[in-house]
């Protein structure tokens, strides 16, 4: 197991599922919040075109899970309802290697020089600046994942749909990252949501089941990164 260090779940779907690796829940998509029954179903109905194609899952941060020998991958497939008509549920894992490369960091100030290259052409903007002026310094968009000279790429909330006790958030993630949700009364101070736990994404878009008795609906909410340290 010690020589992949890349793990990927490419995931065919209709409508929702839990996948374990060895015991451990490391994804979902379009569920509710676990406890999960043989009774449990999907948040909402996917269409035909959605389902029939592959979704990658990263799961390269989970491959410490895997153990000389066997290893099992079990996934509980979800559907809408119990008398849909239609149903699909098709798994792909893949172990990869990569090569690592060794880090740079030659100006110290604490982005890799293939990063500052690659992202920014030179290595002469500081780790605070902020060259797309999207509210996002140079070292959190490094943290983070973002590109930092694309303005769209950042975290967003695509759709919310509001589903009988619950609502759904559908937003603009990174794998690995984690995400909480805040709240605030005049867009000025904003605090963590009380009793929600924090969000680890798994996939570049993300699906957040958020109990609908925790949202006050005369705040305002927004989804905040929290560093991984």
């Amino acid at each position: 197991p010690s020589v992949f260090n890349l793990l990927t779940l490419k995931v065919r779907y209709d409508d929702g599922f839990v996948a374990y690796l060895n015991g451990v829940r490391v994804a979902q998509r379009n569920v509710f919040n676990p406890p999960f029954s043989g009774f449990s179903t999907a948040v909402v109905s996917r269409n035909d075109a959605q389902s029939i194609v592959h979704e990658e899952v990263d799961l390269s941060p989970f491959r410490s899970l895997l153990v000389n020998g066997v290893n099992l991958l079990a996934v509980h497939g979800m559907n809408i309802s119990p008398t849909s008509s239609d149903f699909l549920l098709g798994i792909l894992l893949i172990a990869e290697t990569e090569t690592l490369e060794t880090v740079i960091d030659t100006d110290k100030d604490g982005l890799p020089d293939s990063w500052e290259l690659e992202f920014l052409g030179t290595l002469s903007h500081g780790s605070q600046d902020d060259v797309d002026l999207d509210g996002s310094s140079n070292i959190r968009e490094f943290l983070s994942g973002h590109d930092p000279f694309d303005t769209t790429d950042s975290l967003t909330i695509e759709r919310w749909i509001l589903a009988g006790e619950v609502l759904l958030l559908e937003f603009q993630s990174v794998a690995g990252q984690t995400y909480r949700l805040a709240s605030s009364e005049d867009l000025d101070s904003w605090k963590p949501v009380d009793n929600l736990p924090i969000f680890h994404a798994v996939t570049p878009r993300s699906q957040w089941v958020i109990p609908a008795s925790l949202i006050d609906t005369h705040r305002f909410f927004r989804i905040e990164w929290v560093i991984n340290l």
